[in-house]
């Protein structure tokens, strides 16, 4: 009777063993698979953090999504309306706001001022939130997005500097030290995985 019933407590011991080794091994091969699982595929007008996707780059380079960022409060696209800058440095394609961006704010600091700051260049303000003023091209994406005014890395060579109006569905002029009522926005190069990546 004894030996019976060790018999059969060794039977179940095992038996319980056996379950949890297979359901040991299901666990970590469902946990081995896991990352094998494609992410979720991103597309315009999704968000990613504080940033939504306004065109998808079918073309060449290593990003694949054009994004914009927060809109500042209106603000002048530079409080210096006089200075000269060489518009023959600025162009207008899509990933250009970088390149553009760079340029205008070394212009900015050649003569070592301090007068362009966050709250008073365009610029200063993209570049602050990790990002890049946008050009023409990618202006026109960022606008099926906002209904506000907002800055370009566009300018004359001196004097006024050039908005995109959603409004108006094009590049307007006004005096770069001009506070109201456009904004700047931030455009940003994003991955496949909606990293912030470079053009």
């Amino acid at each position: 009777m004894k030996t019976n019933r060790k018999t059969r407590a060794a039977v179940l011991i095992t038996a319980a063993l056996i379950v949890l080794l297979f359901s040991g091994c299901a666990f970590l091969e469902g946990m081995a698979a896991s990352p094998d699982r494609p992410s979720r595929s991103l597309s315009v007008g999704d968000r990613v953090g504080d940033k939504t996707i306004v065109w998808e780059n079918t073309g060449a380079g290593s990003w694949k999504f054009l994004a914009m960022g927060t809109p500042s409060e209106p603000m002048p696209w530079d409080l210096d309306s006089s200075r000269h800058i060489s518009i023959k440095n600025l162009s207008s394609g899509m990933g250009d706001g970088k390149e553009n961006s760079i340029f205008l704010k070394r212009e900015f600091e050649s003569n070592g001022s301090k007068t362009h700051t966050v709250k008073n260049s365009a610029v200063m303000y993209c570049i602050s939130r990790g990002g890049w003023l946008p050009s023409r091209d990618e202006a026109e994406k960022i606008a099926q997005f906002t209904s506000k005014d907002f800055w370009t890395s566009h300018c004359e060579a001196s004097s006024k500097a050039y908005y995109y109006s959603p409004l108006q569905r094009g590049l307007q002029s006004k005096w770069r030290n001009d506070r109201e009522p456009v904004v700047a926005i931030p455009v940003y190069y994003l991955d496949a995985q909606g990293n912030v990546t470079e053009p």
